[in-house]
């Protein structure tokens, strides 16, 4: 092989057709043997680094990426280490070889101290996108992985590489790379989180100082949109406080005591001005002003309540419980984003009077609930602001949780008699779940009247009367959803009051499923939870009905034409099937039937995302729990006998061929089915199954 770097195309190609053919099954020994010996040579040429550097950069054999990377971990020198830097930040090598190639680099500091050079030579200045995400993704990974080594490494500037780190992270011209160096840090507080607390002391000053310039990051981006929603249901500026206080309370985690006290001592300037203005200390002029300081405020206020579990655990002097009731009850009676006055800064003082009113949900116990409940009841029972609204309806939902005292229950009641219609869907829904809980685990003088209350309530979700329309069901799934009983007698109490409208539900499905097929996703949605939480009080007669109806009507249809609800049917029926109880034994053949001859020829590419898991995990708990229906009991033989060995057969083919898809998600689960299935029944020693 050529040593010149004029030919390396011309060695890249011999060093390729030597691997392929050393890894070539028809190979002799003799001739392995000889390729070693000539590859051998190669690598303990004194510049074989560069070699391989070249190699990297010009291959997609992983053969010779192999090979290189191997050299590469014997050589002495490492001289090459900032060009195999460049090759992992410029994305030239595979990504299989970039994490052996990362502990390469960082075996030796290299990465971290090129990142260092990097961070350096590049503050104050735009950097590619491309290239400062690849720049702090492997510096996040480096950080993550082998922050151990590089910590314990002589020589390597700690200190200094967090400080041009620090500098960087705050000289971001764009939100995301901000993120992207908030995730070095993350990874770094990450590692620090594990160590035992006295370790952190090299690196208190540098975290503090993290602290303080968050705080004051969190005091600017005003900017930034605050009503569009992503795909994770957050504005662009919620977005950016969360990334921000999640940091801070990693910190806090680390150092208590400083990070609780920066944060109070930034917040509480701005509230007492707050304060100030709730108690008339304000007028035009303050409007005049803007309301900057009321939306630092309301940053800060969300900071603050997420450090609370942290202020109580480092004995941080506050009040803070107190003071969030107090401040949420003053808030809600001045009302001052309705006044005239303050028009121009009403959108600031929703905000801030929200972020106290969700500080709630952190600091709230016995002795506060009273006064919350007087913050939050009137921003339920009339119109105002939606934010308000529901964080309001989470406050309630919290209290609910509690073990409120008793005279709770008569600020409460309002709730069970006013009509609370005007509220969004979603806080009407976190209401309503709140109500039902109250009902269900609170303690109550009369039981007619809580079976009266209860009643009621499902009947106002159901404003129809009682004829179940689809945009109805969603809060009375929610309901048993997030609202789950915990007693037998609560759980009774709570089927006696939805059983009408299940009821209902199951008379109406094949009219539905006829005219409007789109709306059956959401009536097998509600019959899903209402068996996963009160199957036992659903009892086996009303079960079986409504099995029965749903199975019938879907094989009586097209499921090509009709796949709204196939899943949620498929789950019901797996959850059914897994029961013991022998009376849900009698599915079995209709099941079978209505996934092999029904759904399984239906289920096309389009669909499989939704349909093809759910339809599997049935066909493999029909064979774990039903296998009596397979295979029955022993005979003279002691032998067992199969029977339904065509549908067995069916079944096992499906799973084969949903091997070969290239769905790995769908393969993975199939095959740990199989494996389950084998290691119950020891499926692979059947007889028929090795035929």
């Amino acid at each position: 092989m050529t040593s010149s770097k004029d030919s390396g195309t011309e060695s890249l190609a011999i060093l390729d057709a030597l691997l392929k053919e050393f890894f070539d099954y028809k190979t002799s020994n003799e001739r392995k043997q000889e390729i070693e010996t000539v590859l051998g040579e190669f690598g303990s040429q004194r510049d074989a680094w560069k070699h391989c550097i070249y190699y990297l950069n010009n291959t997609t054999n992983h053969f010779v990426c192999m090979f290189c990377l191997a050299t590469l971990e014997d050589a002495s020198g490492l001289h090459g280490l900032s060009a195999l830097n460049e090759l992992l930040y410029n994305n030239c090598v595979p990504a299989t070889f970039q994490n052996p190639l990362l502990n390469l680099c960082v075996h030796n500091n290299s990465l971290l101290r090129a990142a260092l050079s990097t961070l350096n030579n590049n503050m104050g200045s735009t950097i590619n996108p491309e290239y400062l995400s690849k720049l702090t993704e492997m510096t996040r990974l480096c950080v993550s992985v082998h922050w151990h080594r590089v910590e314990s490494s002589p020589g390597f500037p700690v200190l200094e590489f967090l400080s041009s780190l620090f500098q960087f992270t705050f000289q971001q011209p764009t939100l995301e790379g901000f993120y992207m160096t908030l995730d070095i840090w993350n990874s770094l507080l990450d590692y620090l989180q594990l160590k035992d607390t006295g370790h952190i002391a090299k690196y208190e000053e540098v975290l503090v100082t993290l602290v303080h310039a968050l705080l004051k990051k969190l005091q600017g981006h005003r900017d930034l949109d605050n009503e569009m929603l992503d795909n994770d249901e957050e504005t662009e500026r919620q977005k950016f406080l969360r990334q921000c206080i999640e940091v801070i309370a990693k910190i806090a985690e680390l150092a208590p005591t400083q990070t609780c006290t920066l944060v109070l001592e930034c917040w509480q300037p701005l509230m007492s001005q707050y304060s100030t203005l709730l108690c008339g200390g304000g007028n035009e002029s303050t409007a005049d002003s803007g309301g900057d300081w009321l939306e630092d405020c309301a940053a800060l206020t969300q900071a603050v309540a997420r450090l609370y579990s942290q202020m109580l655990a480092a004995a941080v002097p506050h009040n803070l419980a107190s003071l969030f009731a107090n401040l949420a009850a003053q808030a809600t009676q001045a009302r001052l984003h309705d006044r005239q006055q303050f028009l121009p800064i009403a959108p600031n003082l929703i905000e801030l009077h929200s972020q106290i009113v969700a500080g709630l949900n952190a600091c709230m116990c016995e002795s506060i609930v009273e006064t919350s409940l007087t913050a939050v009841m009137p921003l339920l029972t009339e119109p105002t602001a939606p934010k308000l609204q529901h964080s309001a309806a989470h406050v309630l939902n919290t209290i609910c949780l509690q073990r409120a005292p008793q005279r709770s229950l008569d600020q409460l009641y309002t709730l069970f008699t006013t009509n609370i219609s005007h509220l969004p869907k979603e806080t009407l829904s976190v209401v309503y779940c709140a109500l039902v809980r109250c009902l269900l685990s609170w303690k109550w003088e009369s039981d007619s009247t809580r079976v009266q209350l209860l009643a009621g309530l499902i009947e106002t979700m159901t404003p129809t009367g009682g004829q179940a329309q689809l945009q109805d069901l969603s809060h009375i799934t929610a309901v048993l959803l997030h609202a789950k009983p915990d007693t037998s007698s609560a759980k009774k109490l709570l089927f006696t009051a939805v059983q009408p409208v299940l009821q209902q539900v199951l008379n109406d499905f094949p009219r539905i499923l006829k005219t409007k097929p789109e709306h059956c996703n959401a009536m097998l949605t509600l019959f899903l939870e209402a068996f996963r939480t009160l199957q036992h009080q659903m009892g086996a007669q009303f079960t079986q009905r409504a099995v029965h109806t749903f199975i019938s009507c879907f094989t009586q249809c097209e499921i090509s034409e009709i796949s709204c609800g196939v899943d949620k049917l498929l789950q019901l029926l797996t959850l059914v099937i897994e029961q013991p109880a022998a009376s849900f034994k009698h599915f079995v053949p209709s099941c079978i039937a209505l996934c092999l001859e029904n759904i399984l020829p239906s289920v096309t590419e389009s669909t499989s995302g939704i349909i093809k898991p759910p339809l599997f995990h049935l066909l493999s708990s029909l064979v774990m729990h039903k296998w009596q229906y397979f295979y029955q009991g022993a005979v003279q033989d002691c032998q067992p006998v199969l029977e339904h060995g065509d549908q067995l057969a069916a079944i096992l083919t499906a799973f084969g061929q949903s091997l070969t898809q290239t769905d790995i998600s769908i393969f993975s689960q199939n095959l740990q089915a199989l494996e389950s299935i084998n290691h119950k029944w020891k499926l692979y020693h059947k007889d028929f199954y090795r035929g």
